[in-house]
């Protein structure tokens, strides 16, 4: 058997009742020899213009539709309602930058630093570095932070890293970021030897 468009079988190589889809168009072509028929050609020729229709005038046309048997009405200013969407995509807010100079895992709590609002506003900081900043004003773990801030975990960590590095916030380690005391533990083990 030739793989040449009219010998091939109608069941694909793998099993299939369809070959591909150029074969199928070249199949129909040759089924239907008749040529494709133009579309008729219309003269254009004139329109004719449609009546106009015209509505009476009221005796009110000349006053604005607020003047008209409504009190007066206030200008309005819009506001953003609260719950707005930043479109702005989150690796913008930290430069393209996925890690930060500081290991911060999601537990350890971070505290703004008294002088810290001079830190930051010596910086050029994002609005979102300062909403994360505010949000550090009592001790409260990287994963709250991301949470209450409505930013992804990781963008959360590069900014609190970027804080860290400026002097802005402190970070308090964790109690297994520097694992149990040598000390302790010996006086844990003497203790059980006594039992």
């Amino acid at each position: 058997m030739t793989v040449s468009d009219e010998n091939w079988p109608s069941i694909g190589a793998t099993g299939a009742r369809f070959g591909s889809a150029g074969r199928r168009r070249s199949a129909r072509k040759e089924q239907d020899p008749s040529p494709p028929q133009p579309a008729e050609w219309v003269e254009p020729g004139r329109a004719e213009a449609a009546p106009e229709l015209v509505e009476p005038v009221s005796e009110h046309a000349d006053q604005t539709p607020e003047s008209v048997d409504s009190p007066a009405a206030e200008p309005t200013e819009w506001v953003a309602p609260e719950d707005t969407v930043s479109i702005v995509r989150p690796f913008i807010l930290t430069g393209g930058r996925t890690e930060s100079g500081v290991d911060l895992p999601l537990e350890a709590l971070i505290v703004a630093r008294p002088d810290g609002d001079t830190v930051v506003d010596g910086m050029l900081a994002p609005d979102e570095l300062r909403r994360v900043f505010a949000l550090c004003s009592e001790p409260r773990s990287v994963a709250e932070i991301a949470s209450l801030a409505s930013i992804p975990l990781g963008v959360a960590r590069v900014l609190l890293g970027d804080l860290a590095t400026a002097g802005a916030v402190t970070v308090k380690e964790t109690a297994g970021s520097t694992g149990p005391d040598r000390k302790l533990m010996e006086r844990v083990l003497d203790g059980l030897r006594k039992l």
